[in-house]
């Protein structure tokens, strides 16, 4: 995971060791990953590093931070490219964020797919390629900006996304959406 990830979540319990949020942020499997545990046996907001089924605590959390009845939080997670981590955590009673824990963890999670994502219009003709021959993560976000491949600004429409992820072992992923350009 390279980014910025930040969300909200209500919690209407003490958290405890067998009441507690796990949110993932990226994996490639249920075996792999990266997740924030909210909750648990020290009442704190964690990032953990899921490795082969395994959990490894990399921040360790203000313990007793969520030690209330019920809990509404926001969380922050940043993680630069280096691999520098950086949890933040703001109850609904904080005015700010409260770092919980920063870390220097570089390991990268590969997806083993190289694809493409391409964007045809209504008629089935090609008008952009947003990613052509790239290796896929397991945290990447592709945009598409509403322009075609000569940067002008496609049309008001219908427009098929299709995306087309190979592994050498593994048969071909395709998956086709759809999405609408207005103005």
């Amino acid at each position: 995971m390279t980014g910025h990830r930040e969300l909200s979540l209500s919690l209407d319990f003490n958290t405890s060791g067998s009441n507690y949020a796990k949110i993932h942020l990226s994996s490639d499997s249920l075996a792999n990953g990266y997740y924030v545990k909210v909750g648990c046996v020290d009442d704190e907001v964690s990032l953990y590093k899921l490795t082969s089924g395994q959990s490894t605590k990399i921040i360790d959390g203000t313990d007793d931070f969520l030690d209330f009845s019920s809990n509404n939080l926001s969380l922050m997670v940043d993680r630069d490219s280096v691999g520098n981590w950086m949890l933040k955590a703001k109850r609904s009673i904080d005015l700010s964020y409260f770092v919980q824990g920063q870390t220097f963890y570089d390991s990268h999670l590969q997806s083993g797919y190289k694809g493409r994502l391409l964007i045809f219009d209504a008629k089935g003709f090609p008008i952009r390629t947003v990613v052509n021959n790239e290796l896929f993560g397991t945290d990447n976000l592709y945009f598409w900006d509403g322009l075609t491949d000569r940067k002008e600004a496609a049309a008001i429409g219908r427009y098929i996304l299709l995306l087309e992820a190979t592994q050498s072992s593994l048969p071909p992923i395709i998956e086709k959406k759809t999405a609408v350009v207005g103005r």
